[in-house]
């Protein structure tokens, strides 16, 4: 009779260890779709968007809508291999509401089936110590 219970320990023994063995393979398989899904390109994607905006905005590229002098900045300050179209919503200010003005858009088109990422940056002009415009840069960078 004891050979039986030694017969059933042992199949118990390989069943946990079959089960171990699945969870750790189905465990594994998650992390691994996780960290395809949240990769380290697109963060750098849009921090690289995001500096592009920044600068030209502190250098006040932003603000003159020159067309020729954007796109030959975003030329030297993006890495080799990154494209981006550049999207500048401006609104004027009157009697206390913004009213949509302008659209302006600088760089490639965006082409499409690939993956594209985004930043955005909102910058106000000012005339005589009041603001006079309103501004949303949307930036779409993509890996050529």
């Amino acid at each position: 009779m004891t050979e039986t219970k030694k017969g059933f320990i042992f199949s118990l023994d390989a069943t946990m260890a079959v089960f171990m063995l699945v969870f750790v393979l189905l465990a594994t398989s998650f992390m691994l779709e996780q960290s395809s899904t949240d990769s380290l390109s697109q963060l750098q994607a849009t921090r690289i968007g995001k500096d592009a905006l920044a600068v030209l905005d502190k250098e006040g590229d932003l603000q003159s809508f020159n067309g020729t002098r954007i796109e030959a900045k975003l030329a030297a300050m993006l890495p080799l291999g990154n494209s981006m179209h550049l999207k500048v919503d401006t609104y004027y200010y009157d009697n206390g509401s913004f009213f949509f003005a302008s659209q302006n858009e600088f760089g490639p088109d965006v082409p499409s089936g690939i993956t594209v990422y985004g930043a955005r940056r909102d910058f106000a002009s000012m005339k005589n110590g009041q603001v006079s415009n309103y501004s949303i840069a949307r930036a779409y960078i993509w890996t050529e």
